[in-house]
């Protein structure tokens, strides 16, 4: 059974751009024909996708003879440039001049995304106190769907709201949620055993990535021989 998880090879779309394509009335043949040049470029880590031939969108269901017919209303419109083999997506959507697709609004998927948000942060929050020091945002529900990823991982929702809050302080030269996902990665080859000391295990990985990264130690960060005994409180 297929299991992707957070941590697994991704293709990084910008949440403006995937509405975009939602709220544009782009045929099913163009939406295979962007999902195919985008996962070979971007997903690539490439501005463009190498396409020697035509042809080669047959891997996406389109038939030779439509091809060609899609690829020059995508040019026209602005949504894609092509040069030679190349073919580069157009991040710039104020200049698509693609209309709009029928029955799309934006309050209306603006007030769906807000519940969305709203109702997952309830749910992957559940249990932590009402009274939070600090105010959830997106970032930190991300970093907590991570850590739910990984097989093995107990903690409770305030156990990890509090060791986030800690992290938070002690490492603000850091980017959590990139080193979360490098940790819950480590954790598929590595996995966690029941003995496992989950906290000191992340506390640990920052330490060793703000060393790794060379950044200077900050006034709150615990020096070293002492990686561990922040954790005591909320073990």
């Amino acid at each position: 059974m297929a299991s992707p998880q957070p941590s697994d090879a991704h293709l990084r779309l910008a949440h403006s751009i995937l509405e975009q394509l939602i709220a544009s009335d782009f045929s099913k043949r163009q939406l295979y024909i962007l999902l195919f040049i985008l996962r070979l470029s971007w997903g690539c880590g490439k501005k463009y996708a190498l396409i020697p031939k035509q042809k080669d969108f047959e891997i996406a269901g389109i038939g030779a003879g439509k091809i060609k017919p899609e690829l020059d209303v995508l040019v026209r419109d602005k949504v894609l440039n092509i040069e030679d083999d190349k073919y580069s997506f157009n991040k710039d959507f104020d200049q698509w001049r693609i209309s709009r697709a029928r029955g799309y609004s934006f309050e209306d998927m603006a007030g769906l995304i807000s519940l969305n948000i709203d109702y997952y942060q309830r749910d992957v929050l559940a249990g932590v106190p009402l009274k939070l020091e600090n105010p959830v945002n997106l970032d930190d529900v991300d970093i907590m769907t991570t850590w739910q990823s990984v097989p093995g991982f107990k903690l409770s929702g305030e156990q990890q709201f509090q060791l986030l809050d800690k992290l938070r302080k002690d490492f603000p030269d850091l980017d959590i949620l990139t080193e979360v996902k490098k940790w819950s990665a480590r954790k598929m080859a590595d996995p966690l055993k029941k003995t496992s000391k989950v906290q000191s295990q992340i506390y640990n990985w920052m330490v060793k990535a703000r060393e790794f990264n060379g950044n200077h130690r900050k006034p709150n960060q615990v020096p070293k021989g002492h990686k561990t005994k922040g954790m005591e409180a909320i073990e």
